[in-house]
């Protein structure tokens, strides 16, 4: 075990040798209440032994084998002396010295994420304080689900949680049946799961469905939204008045609210004053996603060499406004489907750490054809995991690398935006 001044305590939880292999992905759920707010925990143990802890799904750090043991011990209540003697009777080579004080340094960390803090959840995971090693990751952080018949959609979320999947994103179209919503939200928070809705105001934005939502245990409600007004009317059939005050039903819940902008070259003039006037409301939390083209054949959309910079306008004007902007894979601009349609359909997935699943269960990566790789309700894990669709995603999401062209901008971090290769190409599948 290191013992590196220079090394942060996160840093400092890789190094013993874990004796048995662990073969499985494991997940537990936590929660703690510090000054009246609960903060849930979720701790995940990878194939490689290392693991993952996560505080109400938006901030995590990775572990060793012996950090995951350390953190267990921590939310399960157990005293340092007890921890100490579990660490003693797996691990080869323990210092009790140091590793005393790195227990106590993972204690503090654990306070640290406990406190009341923003908590809408992550959907990528490049962050080199928290990710000094490449680690094994053996399954994704969340999975993009479709709303259905929950007699359908119940077994899935269930098989999820067994996988390691903490948490679940229903996709709401317009004509959404609330009943199967509600109903799936709280089967979701009954297994421990963090939540959320997407999609427009129209379908569950209403006071009467934020309002039930809430009373389910939703985490958070994402909203499409653009500007110009007309623009947004047009393609969402809605007024944007519908969107704002939706997002401002689930702050007054007490639920995260999160907009979802999607880029256009319609839209993109009106990037940083949406921005702003997100952030004017209280939307602390921004996604976007560019319904792109590999050249410039249609005027309504961007083209791939107008993804860099659009991404840099993001990021200086996310900045600027202190608003926490996360960035969707790129969708595929489909001639043959109307764009309206495309839209309000949304990315497929949340990020590289997600996955889209279809209610029969179908498995397909964030990036690339929407190829299956497996069916959850049929095939192992191992064997949807190890499917070459999602090989080239996990190599990456494992161990980011950068080009030279932008080495500074952070939706980089697995696949260039200007790669149409790497995009969500949903043809040929319904929207």
């Amino acid at each position: 075990m290191s013992t590196e001044k220079s090394l942060t305590w996160k840093e400092r939880l890789f190094g013993f040798r874990v004796q048995e292999p662990v073969q499985s992905v494991t997940l537990r759920h936590f929660a703690r209440e510090t000054d009246g707010a609960v903060t849930r925990f979720h701790l995940r143990v990878d194939p490689d032994g290392g693991g993952l802890l996560l505080a109400n799904a938006a901030n995590a750090c990775r572990l060793s084998a012996s950090g995951t043991v350390m953190a267990a011990g921590v939310l399960n209540g157990a005293d340092d002396d007890g921890i100490l003697a579990e660490l003693a009777g797996r691990f080869r080579g323990v210092d009790q010295a140091a590793t005393g004080e790195h227990l106590r340094e993972l204690r503090a960390a654990i306070d640290a994420l406990a406190t009341p803090h923003d908590n809408y959840p992550i959907t990528n995971f490049d962050d080199s304080e928290l990710s000094p090693h490449a680690r094994q990751l053996g399954a994704p952080f969340r999975a993009d689900l479709p709303v259905a018949d929950p007699e359908r959609v119940l077994p899935l979320l269930s098989r999820l949680w067994e996988v390691g999947i903490p948490h679940v994103c229903f996709v709401a179209l317009p004509d959404v049946r609330k009943e199967w919503l509600v109903r799936l939200v709280e089967r979701a928070g009954d297994l421990g799961m963090i939540c959320g809705v997407r999609g427009t105001a129209t379908g569950f934005g209403d006071a009467e469905t934020v309002h039930a939502l809430a009373q389910a245990g939703v985490d958070h409600l994402t909203y499409t939204l653009c500007l110009p007004a007309e623009m947004h009317a047009e393609l969402l059939g809605e007024s944007p008045a519908t969107g704002l005050q939706a997002l401002d039903r689930a702050l007054a819940e007490d639920v995260c609210p999160v907009a979802q902008v999607p880029l256009l070259a319609t839209s993109t003039p009106a990037l940083e004053e949406t921005i702003s006037l997100l952030a004017g409301r209280g939307i602390r939390n921004q996604s976007f996603f560019a319904i792109a083209e590999r050249e410039d054949e249609e005027a309504a959309v961007l083209s791939a060499w107008e993804l860099p910079p659009v991404a840099t306008r993001i990021e200086e004007a996310a900045t600027a406004g202190a608003v926490r902007f996360l960035w969707e894979v790129p969708v595929l601009r489909r001639p043959e489907v109307p764009l309206a349609r495309q839209v309000r359909a949304g990315p497929r997935a949340a990020g590289d750490v997600s996955i889209r699943v279809q209610p029969d269960g179908s498995v397909i990566p964030p990036r690339g054809k929407a190829e299956p790789a497996g069916n959850l309700l049929t095939n192992s894990w191992e064997e949807i995991w190890n499917h070459p669709a999602f090989r080239t995603f996990r190599g990456k999401v494992e161990s980011p690398e950068r080009c030279d062209r932008c080495p500074g901008l952070a939706i980089c971090a697995a696949a260039c935006p200007a790669e149409a290769e790497s995009w969500a190409d949903d043809s040929g599948r319904e929207v």
